[in-house]
């Protein structure tokens, strides 16, 4: 279910911009279209807020590689309307009528082609910012073969690249998705 379709407690839509203090457009806020812009005239762009009710949940791969180093698989979002266009991230999304361990799989598959469904539950994050809010409820799992797997970029992906723990995506669309990789590896995979 996506954002824009759920109906969101008028008390928990903000009624500012986080960034420039001018109110969102009130019409957005009453039909609860996403993402909510802001009303400053001076923008060309007007700046855009997220908000959700369901908690996210984030898959983090572990791929042992030929050469001895660990890999995390991240997509190149490309859904011009989604927070983080055109930079990396681990993939995730909104729990649906599931566990979010079910939705960590699902999103595993549907983003990036592949299955695995021996996963740990990790983390669980408060993430605010000035963009968005939301409750992301990290798994990890590390595959199983010998072999790294057949990636593809699906979904809201146009490209799927496996980085190394030592070079690891400066382009985040959520920066503290590196911290909760390196934290995951520290913690459950040495």
């Amino acid at each position: 279910m996506l954002a824009e379709q759920m109906m969101i407690p008028m008390n928990k839509i903000p009624k500012f911009c986080q960034y420039c203090g001018h109110p969102l457009r009130e019409e957005e806020r009453l039909r609860q279209i996403q993402p909510f812009p802001c009303s400053n005239p001076d923008l060309t762009k007007p700046h855009e807020i997220w908000v959700s009710p369901n908690p996210v949940a984030v898959h983090i791969l572990l791929i042992d590689l030929p050469d001895n180093r660990t890999g995390v698989p991240f997509g190149l979002r490309s859904v011009r309307e989604d927070p983080g266009f055109g930079k990396w991230s681990l993939p995730g999304g909104f729990v649906g009528c599931e566990t979010a361990r079910r939705a960590a799989v699902r999103e595993l598959g549907e983003e990036f082609g592949v299955e695995i469904n021996e996963i740990d539950a990790l983390f669980l994050t408060d993430y605010y910012d000035a963009v968005t809010h939301c409750v992301n409820l990290f798994h990890a799992s590390r595959w199983p073969q010998r072999e790294p797997p057949k990636l593809e970029a699906k979904a809201e992906n146009k490209l799927v690249r496996i980085f190394t723990l030592d070079d690891l995506p400066k382009d985040l669309a959520f920066p503290y998705q590196e911290r909760m990789v390196m934290e995951a590896v520290a913690q459950h995979y040495i």
